[in-house]
Order: C-alpha cells, then sequence, then structure tokens
C-alpha cells in the first residue's frame, strides 16, 4: 500500500479529488482533502504507476510548483478500504512495471565519481590481480563482489530511456573513470612485482588473452537479465557479479598484458570493449522494453529521439569492435604464438 499526497492548485486539487471518487474508477483508493490544494490517496503498490500518471494529466498537476509525494505506511486501518478489498477487480490486468521515479532516484547516486566508487574500484582490481597471478577464481569472484561497475551502468541505461543526456555523459565519465582506474593499478602494481619476482602468466590471465565476438552477445544478455533483476528489486550486490564477472577481469588482464605480454595487450582491451559496449546495450534494450520512460508526452517524445541516437552509436560501437576481435584473432597465431604458460622474467 502507498500513500500519495498531491499538492495541486485548488481547481486542480478538486478536479483530481472527483476524479478519485468516481465509481468505475479502477483504483482501490480513499481520498481526502487536507486543505483546499492537497489530496491524499492510498492505492496499491501495482497501481501506483497508473494513479501517478492520471495526476501528471489533471489540470493544475503540472504547473511548476505542483508537488507529488509517495511514502509507504507501516500500516494503514481504514473500514472503507477493507470494503474495498472484496470490491471488483479491474477488467484490464495492470503491468507489472517499474515506477519511473523510484529508478531515477536509485540511479541518481551513480552518476556521481565518488570516493566510495574509487575505494571500491581499487580494492576488487588489486583482489582481482590477486587472483589472476594465483590462478584462484574463488578470489576473482570475491572481487566481482565488491567491483562498483554496476551502478554506472544501470543509471547510463535508466538515464537513456528517460532521455536525460547530461546523466548519461555523467555516467559515461565514471564509467570510463574506474576501468582506467583499474588498469593502471593492475599495470603500475604488476609493474613493480615484475621488478622482484618471476610472475606467471596463469590460465586464468591467457584465457582472457584473446577476443571473440560472441562476447559481445554473452555481454548484451548479461547486462539485459542484470537490469531486468534490478528492475524486479534483485539486491545489487548479486545482480552486479555478472557485470562484474564480465568487465572487472579482462580490464585487469589489459594492464597486466601492457607490461608482460605487449603483443597480446590488443585481444584484452578488445575483449574489454566487446563487454562495455554489449553491457550496456543490454541494459538500454531492458529499459526500453520494461517500459520504462517520462510521464510527460513531450518528454516522452524527445525521449524517444535521443534513445534512438544512442541505440544507433552503440549498434555502430558493437560492428566495429566486432569486426576488430576478427582482425584481432586473425592476427593473434602470428605475433602470440605459445603465449598460454609462459614466464616473463
Amino acid at each position: 500500500m502507498k500513500k500519495v499526497v498531491a499538492r495541486g492548485t485548488e481547481e486542480g486539487s478538486q478536479a483530481l479529488e472527483t476524479l478519485l471518487r468516481e465509481k468505475d474508477l479502477p483504483y482501490r483508493v480513499i481520498t481526502n482533502t487536507l486543505g483546499p490544494m492537497t489530496v491524499t490517496a492510498y492505492v496499491p503498490d501495482e497501481m501506483l504507476d497508473d494513479l501517478l500518471s492520471r495526476i501528471k494529466m489533471t489540470p493544475g498537476f503540472a504547473e511548476r510548483n505542483s508537488l507529488i509525494e509517495v511514502s509507504s505506511p507501516d500500516f494503514v486501518i481504514s473500514p472503507v478500504l477493507e470494503e474495498m478489498k472484496g470490491a471488483k477487480a479491474p477488467e484490464q490486468p495492470i503491468p507489472d512495471k517499474p515506477v519511473i521515479e523510484q529508478l531515477m532516484e536509485s540511479a541518481e547516486p551513480h552518476t556521481v565519481l565518488d570516493a566510495n566508487k574509487v575505494m571500491l574500484a581499487a580494492i576488487a582490481g588489486v583482489v582481482a590481480l590477486i587472483g589472476l597471478f594465483l590462478n584462484n577464481v574463488g578470489i576473482i569472484i570475491g572481487a566481482m563482489l565488491i567491483s562498483p561497475l554496476l551502478g554506472p551502468i544501470y543509471a547510463f541505461a535508466v538515464n537513456t530511456a528517460t532521455g536525460n543526456s547530461g546523466k548519461v555523459l555523467d555516467c559515461v565519465r565514471v564509467i570510463a573513470a574506474l576501468l582506467l582506474m583499474v588498469i593502471v593499478i593492475s599495470f603500475v602494481t604488476t609493474f613493480l612485482l615484475a621488478l622482484v619476482t618471476d610472475i606467471p602468466l596463469t590460465p586464468e590471465i591467457t584465457s582472457r588473452l584473446s577476443a571473440n565476438p560472441i562476447f559481445v552477445v554473452m555481454a548484451f544478455l548479461l547486462g539485459f537479465a542484470t537490469i531486468a533483476a534490478l528492475s524486479k528489486g534483485i539486491p545489487e550486490g548479486v545482480a552486479g557479479v555478472a557485470v562484474a564477472a564480465a568487465l572487472l577481469p579482462p580490464a585487469v588482464v589489459f594492464g597486466i598484458a601492457l607490461r608482460l605480454a605487449p603483443a597480446s595487450a590488443v585481444a584484452a582491451l578488445t575483449l574489454t570493449l566487446q563487454n562495455i559496449v554489449g553491457l550496456i546495450l543490454g541494459g538500454v534494450t531492458a529499459v526500453i522494453l520494461l517500459g520504462v520512460r517520462p510521464r510527460g508526452y513531450f518528454e516522452q517524445w524527445k525521449a524517444k529521439q535521443f534513445i534512438r541516437r544512442v541505440l544507433w552509436i552503440l549498434v555502430i560501437l558493437a560492428i566495429l569492435i566486432i569486426i576488430l576481435s576478427f582482425l584481432v584473432g586473425w592476427l593473434s597465431p602470428a605475433i602470440i604464438p605459445g603465449v598460454a604458460g609462459s614466464r616473463i622474467p
């Protein structure tokens, strides 16, 4: 059950209250006018999105000074609500769609590069580096659990669906900064370790020194499934493992390859780019199919134009990266023969 408090003009509040009190309206709600400009309604969670759409379309609630507040009461006791529980359900089922305001609020923190993200990315990169050098899958998975790479990709998808170009650019900057930091940390650490000891190219490392176009498809499916899971309330720590698995180890391996196997670094970078583009493309596709969009008609039109541009850019990048993957795969046997199992002094 959600409590919705709508504040608009006096005429708008009266019109909204009349609308909510219509007997044939498919809402189980009661309204209470606290003042000449305020209407309060109680509505089941699954009907919240439709109710907010109706409020936004009511004259007097599209003004700049209007306010819509949504909260979750601990409990509600009302004879009227008890009677409405037995009312006839609406003939048309209400689609189970995420509420856009909730998605935007949850995505907002991921558009800013803060100290916590930097610290978690640095720790995750070092832990993944250790796991790769020790050929220990458990340690690599542990690095994925603390990686903050999912948040910016999720925010990118949500802000693309709502047409917020400024926030999308912020997400790109955050993703680029985190990945660049992981690569630099991996390169510097590998460079220093190579000065004092022999470092093996373990199977966990060499398996990521090749690029295959199928990884773009895999990343697309992971991005789609991850964003869909988040919209259904799956915890970020669980859903984010898939994204971290696709991005974190390849980025770390690219940093390692820059020092230990420069001829293979292009393949590692290509694999990283494949996963970035595939994950973002899958995430954007997921929010579109989930029906995430602004409420206003003009905002929806702007969002559609922006989505088309973003999709074209992502598709073109995916095609270019697939071509690069074929080139790298064709050249790899000639430039890095027998790399698996080698040791670099």
